[in-house]
């Protein structure tokens, strides 16, 4: 008799119960069949393989979904956050289901006074990404201000860049960035900045697409300029090619000081498509005629493009004019904004220039034209119920001002819920923002992995669980960063859109991200 027909007989007789049977019956599964072992168990999640030492671990997402992943190199998977952690920190108990896997913490090294200022957030293009096996993630009681993850690469029009833009996050060793544990930061001595050089046009003639009234059915893509191929013709160019379920489309990213004139040319806006001007703007063109209800925005900042001191509105605006676009996601991501006071008096050096390039890019492209803002992981903490939220640092409500003064010039706001370590609770940030702004016009930002900072992976079942969260909060939708990068571990950029895609409601979640044809 086989092994299940044994089993079967078993459980009939009432030698075992139902969890025992299943248990000897994931025991038959090869350790790599996650299908095998995923239907034997019955249940969803992520859990070790004790079999690798916890090295490896199995991902039970649906019936069909089902995945036997790797950490990276040097680290365990610990049943106890969910997540891969120091190896030295995580004992494999031996039991796969999880609870009697242990954590533990060691005491941090008290911050020197060096170590007060975090290091600002890395060039994103000009180096490329740390290795994940050589960078696994820091301990996690501990969270610094993270670099952000947007940024451009140099103007190279017909040689693609690096295949990953993100310049790695010091430290490069296993010491990870100072702790900041308490909410009180040390009181700032800095006087905010002064309002910046902001050039103020009057409107030009603009298309009319229709503004977002707030729904659950957004799913934004950032569309990297630097990594679309050549292409001769639009209707191979795999901007015209993105399906439907994208329904915003963020091309990034144009300077804030740029110096674009008018015209059909890329010339003096740092974004580096190698395709020809006239190609691109058709793609846009055709992308639209075959998704009436797609919005194509223009990215204007990133975590290099920083000098909105300068910021020349007019110019954007003319650029949004000439390519036919929707509307500008503002990307403001400065270097050392230095929030303090937190609580009711909450501030930060960076408050006026963050106001008045909202209030500059409004003027110049009225409603119904778009203006959303990509904003900080913990942007919306430092005030309320979230003064002491983790992780806390410099960055912890540097959208507040902005969203309390102008937010109601905002169209969307997409959370950058990623690149804050593994203390950071999604959720929580949500609640937070909500707390300043509309929550129906709020988006969840996912990345795929690996991110600039914090060691955390992306999963498939946290894509389910927060785009669950999003929908039942009547949040906008999702968002992700970015429709091309490719995954060094975990899901694939394919497989978060799809997740997220059936999770919101939209249609056609198989067609591929990235074509040279339409789905």
């Amino acid at each position: 008799m086989n092994i299940p027909v044994l089993l079967a007989c078993i459980l009939a007789v009432g030698i075992v119960d139902p969890v025992q049977a299943r248990e000897l019956q994931a025991v038959q599964c090869a350790v790599t069949d996650a299908s095998c072992w995923c239907s034997a168990k019955g249940i969803t999640g992520t859990f070790p393989d004790p079999t690798s030492s916890c090295t490896k671990y199995y991902e039970c997402v649906s019936p069909v979904q089902n995945y036997y992943r790797s950490c990276p190199s040097g680290t365990a998977f610990s049943a106890a956050t969910k997540r891969c952690d120091w190896s030295e920190e995580v004992i494999c108990s031996g039991k796969d289901t999880g609870p009697t896997t242990t954590v533990i913490l060691k005491k941090p090294p008290p911050p020197s006074k060096r170590r007060r200022s975090p290091p600002p957030p890395p060039a994103r293009r000009r180096s490329p990404p740390p290795s994940r096996r050589r960078s696994p993630p820091p301990l996690r009681r501990r969270s610094p201000p993270p670099p952000r993850r947007r940024s451009p690469p140099p103007l190279r029009r017909r040689s693609p860049p690096p295949p990953r833009r993100r310049s790695p996050p010091p430290p490069r060793i296993r010491s990870p960035p100072p702790p900041r544990k308490r909410p009180s930061p040390p009181p700032s001595t800095v006087s905010p900045s002064p309002s910046p050089s902001v050039i103020f046009p009057s409107p030009p003639r603009l298309p009319s697409p229709i503004a977002p009234s707030g729904n659950t059915n957004s799913f934004v893509g950032y569309f990297q300029s630097w990594s679309d191929p050549w292409s001769s013709s639009a209707a191979t160019n795999k901007l015209a090619n993105i399906p439907a379920y994208v329904n915003y489309v963020i091309l990034s990213f144009m300077r804030p000081d740029s110096t674009y004139t008018g015209g059909v040319t890329f010339s003096g806006t740092g974004l580096d498509f190698s395709s020809d001007p006239l190609v691109i703007k058709s793609a846009i063109a055709l992308l639209k005629a075959r998704n009436p209800n797609t919005k194509v925005l223009i990215a204007v900042g990133g975590a290099t493009y920083t000098a909105f001191n300068n910021l020349n509105a007019g110019a954007v605006a003319k650029f949004v004019e000439a390519f036919n676009l929707d509307g500008v996601d503002l990307d403001y991501e400065p270097t050392n904004p230095n929030c303090s006071n937190f609580g009711p008096n909450i501030s930060c050096t960076t408050d006026s220039e963050y106001i008045n390039s909202v209030k500059a890019l409004r003027a110049a492209l009225p409603r119904p034209l778009l203006l959303t803002n990509a904003a900080w992981s913990t942007g919306a903490y430092g005030q309320g119920e979230w003064i002491g939220a983790q992780p806390a640092g410099q960055y912890s409500g540097v959208a507040v001002n902005m969203l309390q003064s102008v937010g109601n010039q905002l169209d969307m706001v997409h959370i950058m819920s990623y690149d804050a370590g593994t203390a950071y609770d999604p959720k929580q940030a949500f609640f937070a923002y909500t707390s300043l702004y509309d929550k129906n016009k709020l988006t969840m930002g996912l990345q795929v992995a690996p991110e600039a900072w914090g060691g955390h992976v992306i999963s498939l079942y946290e894509v389910n669980d927060l785009s669950t969260f999003v929908k039942a909060q009547n949040g906008a939708g999702m968002m992700m960063w970015s429709l091309q990068k490719q995954a060094g571990e975990g899901p694939t950029g394919q497989e978060i859109a799809s997740t997220a895609c059936l999770k919101l409601g939209l249609n056609q979640c198989s067609c591929p991200l990235l074509s040279t044809q339409p789905c």
